[in-house]
């Protein structure tokens, strides 16, 4: 097979699934390392694809963000909420973070609990809920997405043992979850590790998305709940990490 027959069929993989690496170009075509690196300097040169350490990989196209309030809960993220809702026991110490689908979970708790919240969206969905008991973290207010990220909040997270932790997903790669803030990254992360079980709640669209900021890696995440399986790097990393995987249709 010719190097460009090659450029051919690893620009539909990656167009698949996301990425590729110098490892499996080498097992796929059997071509030595050297040869699997000019395939990646050329593949570098199409549009789309951007190279990175050991491979290459899609590019993210930058899409402007949305404020929070121009948002909407469509039925694939009600339905990742209710299941994630399902998993909160009476009594939980749940840090639940910002995001329209965790306000919607949120919405559908129906068991006492204590929830820590940096989201002002949430912590109202929760107002009419008599047997919980609420707290917000303090710190800085972000008006784009209606929470909370200081340094501030970093320092009150770090004094609570929680349950479970809900986070919310701007993008998941094969580093992990990533985010476009510094701080919002930063508080993902210390929910995470104040928490005996972390969930990651996002639709399939996150996946194989890359911000500048890192939070949570493989190892901060005990389950991830979304909307589809992921593509097969997504999913290659959850079964090395163990991590429980749920699907909702």
């Amino acid at each position: 097979m010719t190097q460009e027959e090659r450029l051919v069929e690893l620009s539909e993989w990656i167009a698949k699934e996301g990425k590729v690496t110098q490892e499996l170009i080498c097992q796929r075509y059997g071509i030595s390392y050297d040869s699997a690196r000019r395939d990646l300097v050329k593949l570098a040169q199409l549009p789309g694809i951007t190279r990175i350490r050991g491979g290459a990989m899609r590019q993210r196209e930058h899409q402007p963000g949305i404020p929070y309030r121009e948002r909407s809960v469509d039925a694939v993220k009600a339905r990742l909420a209710k299941r994630a809702a399902s998993m909160i026991q009476p009594s939980d110490v749940v840090l639940l973070d910002t995001g329209t689908t965790l306000e919607a979970l949120a919405k559908a708790l129906i068991v006492p609990a204590t929830v820590v919240t940096n989201s002002v969206d949430i912590l109202y969905a929760l107002s009419g809920h008599s047997d919980l008991r609420r707290i917000m973290l303090g710190g800085e207010f972000d008006p784009f997405n209606r929470a909370i990220y200081s340094r501030e909040a970093l320092q009150q997270l770090a004094g609570y043992q929680a349950d479970k932790a809900f986070i919310g997903v701007p993008g998941l790669s094969a580093q992990g979850l990533s985010c476009e803030k510094e701080l919002e990254a930063g508080v993902k992360l210390a929910m995470a590790r104040q928490a005996a079980y972390r969930i990651c709640v996002c639709e399939r669209s996150k996946f194989n998305q890359r911000f500048v900021y890192q939070s949570c890696g493989w190892q901060d995440i005990d389950c991830l709940i979304t909307d589809a399986a992921p593509p097969a790097n997504i999913l290659a990393l959850l079964e090395q990490h163990d991590i429980d995987l749920q699907v909702v249709a």
